[in-house]
């Protein structure tokens, strides 16, 4: 078992367990983040490549995972496509429990449209329970910053860490927070779903995760119709290898599938 997610796991197990929707949250007294996730398979490199829904290859893509000089845990997701859309994330995490566990210190998110143009760049400081929205350079926007709920359950970039738990079978449904700056900055509640194993074409046997806004919160049938398909693949084995994942490829962008080199769209789970 790698770690900790406490307090927000509905399933089988609430013990060691390992990324308001439209009110800003204030933070009490503790700045830090609740999650307490595993640590990674392996630290390694994975090069993957960009897919628009019709299984065109648009892109490069990388996902890696790295120790720094101060023992710290730093996972790297980059998005790309050869237009110059593209999206940039990292976060850093800090080895707890004996090494047993990660809690995340920082996380960063920066995106580029179609025309390679900055737009705004998230940061989230757990540590001083702080998160910005900053607009790029040259916009009449200003930069906006939010306090954070005490003991924070965000998690907007190692998504793969967070949803082992549910690969892995210990549990059946994952609450955490996404924060977002589009449409106005904010701490939002999403939910993670176990989906069914499937078998790719090529035969390996795959468990996906949706996830997503906690619907529950929404009153309007046409904000639940434009929420996007948000998914990762995992390979069902004792590696729980990640796969792949689908989100937009930028804020307001089209969404697209990221998948490890050496698979295609249709591997996954038979998709074109």
């Amino acid at each position: 078992m790698h770690g900790r997610l406490r307090g927000v796991v509905r399933g089988k197990s609430w013990g060691l367990l390992f990324l308001g929707c439209s009110a800003l949250l204030s933070g009490g007294a503790a700045a830090e983040s609740s999650l307490v996730l595993p640590g990674p398979p392996s630290l390694q490199i994975i090069p993957a490549s960009t897919y628009d829904l019709s299984g065109h290859r648009i892109g490069p893509a990388t996902l890696a995972t790295t120790r720094q000089q101060n023992g710290s845990i730093r996972i790297n997701v980059e998005t790309g496509s050869d237009s110059g859309a593209r999206t940039v994330a990292h976060a850093d995490l800090t080895p707890i429990d004996d090494g047993n566990g990660l809690r995340l210190l920082r996380e960063q998110s920066q995106s580029y449209d179609d025309q390679g143009k900055p737009l705004v760049l998230l940061h989230i400081d757990h540590a001083r329970g702080e998160a910005t929205c900053t607009p790029p350079p040259g916009s009449k926007d200003e930069e906006v910053r939010v306090t954070l709920p005490s003991n924070d359950r965000i998690a907007n970039v190692p998504l793969n860490l967070l949803f082992l738990p549910l690969v892995q079978g210990e549990v059946e449904q994952l609450e955490f927070q996404y924060f977002l700056c589009r449409g106005g900055a904010r701490v939002m509640d999403f939910k993670a779903r176990l989906g069914e194993s499937t078998t790719g074409k090529d035969g390996r046997s795959i468990i996906e995760v949706s996830y997503g806004p906690d619907l529950s919160k929404f009153v309007s049938w046409l904000a639940k119709a434009l929420t996007p398909k948000l998914s990762f693949w995992f390979e069902s084995s004792d590696s729980f290898a990640y796969l792949a994942h689908r989100m937009p490829l930028y804020s307001k962008g089209p969404e697209v599938m990221v998948i490890r080199d050496g698979l295609s769209p249709a591997s996954i789970a038979g998709r074109p």
